[in-house]
């Protein structure tokens, strides 16, 4: 008995000897200190969790065997020490400290969003002001670019004179606009100067986009400033309707005709150089005589448009003058002189006459040449691959070298053509066909 006594007060002496509360924090703090800088740095497991133990060996509590997840986790939430003295209350400070971090977030993203909102809404306040700050200063502008047209209006009026203003949508129909003075490059796009006199009228380098000039008198009018300081420049008639206008004998170099409505107008006799005729609308014009150089009527419309006696060519070191897509179906081409090799590719000649006409190396390729008149014409060399000459009047072409290939030849007569030597047949598409040696070659 005495000896069992002896025994349990040695061991109440060595348990009372253990580190007080504050040695094991302290002792917990030192560890995590140490620890802290292999969890930031790299993360060696082994050596944490090796720390992590001889400190809890030091503070006399059970070993750590879990994963070094935890660990992590500890570190995150702040609870190392915590993890180091095996707090029983750990799980529920992480808990807290889990539940506490999900709600700062929640109120962090509530308030990034309503900074956002706040953002946007000063974004849109400030591009509504530019626009209606825009929409002020271009209305200002509009009228005093109206204020400005109205007063050069009446100041033409006037003084008949009025350099360099802003007639553009003015209404001077009827007026006479007679030799008057419109200084450089006048801006009268968009006016209606329909049965107005401007007979004599300058309007080199004007701008006529748009235009109504029907009925108008323009004789003598000259439409091209040449400058010492720039290119040559003509006026811009984009757009502008001229219907049945006079303009024969006019000087109409590198006037812009884009688009225009040209039906019936007169230009016979005029001097065309570079002038750009794209899309415009020709049908029943008069072209007689007129001097065509480096012009583009590409798709325009020249149905029964008359082009007699007229010269066609280009510009010394300029591109040819084109009819590529152009409409000529019914044109009269008879007696134009062509002064170098003409392009008609992929155009419509259906019924045209080019009686006696040089189209010697012309570019005919796809060209609809169905019904035309071809007596007399010289066709040598010329490129009328694909071409359709069904029906064409072939007395007294010259084909001689003429290429064929692929050109549908229905009910055409190749015995009255004079001369038919190396012309290439090849491919050629045959129906009711007279060949060159009086056979009949129904390939129908």
């Amino acid at each position: 008995m005495k000896k069992l006594l002896l025994i349990l007060g040695a061991v109440l002496i060595v348990s009372g000897c253990g580190p007080s509360p504050e040695e094991k924090f302290e002792i917990a703090k030192d560890s995590c200190t140490a620890m802290d800088l292999s969890v930031r740095v790299g993360f060696n497991s082994t050596k944490v969790r090796e720390a992590l133990n001889t400190a809890r060996q030091k503070i006399g509590v059970e070993p750590f065997f879990e994963d070094s997840h935890s660990i992590r986790e500890a570190f995150e939430f702040g609870l190392c020490i915590e993890l180091v003295l095996r707090d029983p209350t750990y799980e529920q400070k992480k808990t807290t400290k889990i539940q506490q971090i999900k709600e700062e977030k929640r109120i962090f993203d509530e308030k990034l969003k309503i900074a956002k909102i706040k953002l946007a809404k000063e974004k849109l306040a400030k591009e509504k002001l530019a626009k209606e700050k825009l929409a002020k200063e271009k209305k200002e502008e509009e009228r005093l670019v109206r204020e400005k047209k109205k007063g050069d209006l009446i100041k033409f009026k006037i003084t008949k004179s009025c350099k360099n203003c802003n007639l553009s949508g003015a209404d001077l129909s009827g007026a006479d606009l007679s030799r008057r003075k419109y200084g450089d490059d006048p801006d009268l796009s968009g006016a209606n100067l329909s049965g107005a006199n401007l007979s004599g009228a300058n309007l080199g380098g004007a701008l006529l986009s748009g235009a109504d000039l029907r009925g108008a008198n323009l004789n003598l009018v000259n439409f091209y400033q040449k400058s010492v300081f720039m290119d040559d420049d003509g006026a811009n008639l984009d757009r502008a309707d001229l219907r049945g206008v006079d303009l024969s004998g006019a000087n109409l170099r590198e006037t812009r005709f884009k688009s225009a409505d040209l039906r019936g107008v007169d230009l016979s006799n005029t001097i065309l150089i570079k002038n750009r005729f794209d899309e415009s609308n020709l049908e029943g014009a008069d072209l007689r005589g007129a001097k065509i150089r480096t012009v583009s009527f590409y798709q325009a419309n020249l149905v029964g448009a008359d082009l007699r006696e007229a010269s066609i060519g280009k510009l010394e070191m300029d591109y040819n003058t084109s009819f590529e897509e152009a409409n000529l179906s019914e044109a009269n081409l008879s007696g134009v002189i062509f002064e170098q090799n003409p392009i008609f590719a992929r155009a419509k000649l259906n019924n045209a006459n080019l009686s006696g006409t040089n189209l010697s190396g012309a570019n005919l390729n796809r060209a609809d040449l169905r019904g035309a008149n071809l007596s007399g014409t010289n066709l040598s060399g010329a490129n009328l691959s694909g071409a359709w000459l069904s029906g064409a009047n072939l007395s007294g072409a010259n084909l001689s070298g003429a290429w064929l290939s692929g050109a549908s030849l229905s009910d055409t007569d190749f015995t009255t053509a004079t001369n038919i030597d190396g012309v290439k047949l090849d491919y050629a598409l045959y129906c009711r066909t007279k060949m060159p040696w009086g056979e009949l070659n129904d390939g129908c």
